[in-house]
C-alpha cells in the first residue's frame, strides 16, 4: 500500500497552503495601507495633491482587499476540499468494518439458536447441532482486515481530521478489549466444537458455548455501536458545515451503555 505517499502528499498540500499564508504574512492588507497611506499623506501636504492621491489610496484599497480575499478564500476551499475527500474515505472504511462486525454476530445468534434448538426435545432428533469454527474465525479475520484498512486510511489523512483524534484512540481502545474477548471465546469455541465431535449430545459443550455467546457478541455489539457513532463524528466534521446541518449523536436512556460523544472520550 501507498499509504506513506498518499498521507504525505495531502500534508504537503496544506503546508504550503499554509506556508504562502505564513510569508504573506508581512504584508497584511491594513498594514500596507496604512504605509502606503502615510507616505503618500506626506507626499500629499508638500505637493498639494490630496484628491489625486486620495484616489490612488482608495484603489489601492480595493485592489488589495479583493486580491487578498480571492487569495484567503482559495486556500481556504483547497483545504476544505481535502478534508471532505478524507471524510468520505474514511466514512466508507468505517461503514464497511460495520458490516463485517454485523455478519459475525449474525452468525453468532445463528449459532446460539442452532444450540438452543439441538436441546430442545421436540426439535433436537430433527435439527443436530453443527458447529463450524472456521466459518467464525474467517468472519473475524474480514473484521479485522477491514479495522486495519479503517486505520490506514484514517492515516493517510491524520493531518485533516485531527479534531477527531479522540474518537479514533476510543475505538482502538475498544478494539484491544473486544480482541481479548475473541481470544476467550475462541478457547471456548475449539473446546466445545472437539467435544460435541466426540459426544454430539455432551449438554454441558453446548450449555458452556450458549453462556459464552452472549458474552461476546455484547463486546461486538459496543465496537459496532462506537464505529457508527464514529461515522456520524465524520460526516459531520467534514460535510456538516457545507450543508448547514448535522447529524444528531446517538442518544442512550441507560448509563451502562455509553457513546462515543461521552465526556471520556473528549
Amino acid at each position: 500500500m501507498d499509504t506513506g505517499i498518499h498521507a504525505e502528499r495531502k500534508r504537503q498540500l496544506i503546508l504550503r497552503a499554509k506556508a504562502r499564508s505564513v510569508n504573506s504574512s508581512w504584508a497584511n492588507p491594513l498594514a500596507v495601507l496604512f504605509v502606503v497611506a502615510a507616505g503618500l499623506g506626506a507626499l500629499a501636504s508638500k505637493v498639494g495633491v490630496q484628491d489625486q492621491i486620495f484616489t490612488i489610496v482608495s484603489l489601492s484599497c480595493g485592489w488589495l482587499m479583493a486580491y487578498y480575499s480571492a487569495n484567503w478564500n482559495s486556500q481556504k476551499n483547497t483545504i476544505t476540499q481535502l478534508r471532505q475527500t478524507g471524510c468520505k474515505e474514511v466514512v466508507k472504511r468505517a461503514a464497511t468494518t460495520e458490516r463485517t462486525l454485523s455478519n459475525l454476530h449474525s452468525n453468532l445468534n445463528g449459532l446460539a439458536s442452532s444450540i438452543a434448538l439441538s436441546m430442545d426435545p421436540v426439535t433436537s432428533p430433527y435439527l443436530p447441532l453443527h458447529v463450524n469454527p472456521a466459518k467464525l474465525l474467517e468472519d473475524w479475520k474480514m473484521y479485522t482486515d477491514s479495522f486495519l484498512e479503517l486505520l490506514y486510511s484514517y492515516s493517510e489523512n491524520e493531518i485533516l481530521l485531527m479534531p477527531l483524534e479522540p474518537f479514533r484512540v476510543a475505538i482502538f481502545e475498544v478494539n484491544i478489549k473486544l480482541g481479548e474477548e475473541h481470544s476467550t471465546f475462541t478457547s471456548l469455541l475449539m473446546k466445545s466444537a472437539s467435544t460435541l465431535q466426540r459426544d454430539p449430545n455432551s449438554k454441558t459443550a453446548k450449555e458452556e458455548l450458549a453462556a459464552g455467546i452472549p458474552i461476546f457478541t455484547e463486546k461486538l455489539m459496543d465496537q459496532a455501536t462506537y464505529l457508527h457513532d464514529f461515522r456520524i463524528e465524520l460526516l459531520n466534521f467534514g460535510l456538516g458545515e457545507a450543508l448547514g446541518y448535522k447529524i444528531p449523536r446517538r442518544r442512550t436512556a441507560d448509563p451502562r451503555f455509553k457513546t462515543l460523544d461521552a465526556k471520556e472520550y473528549r
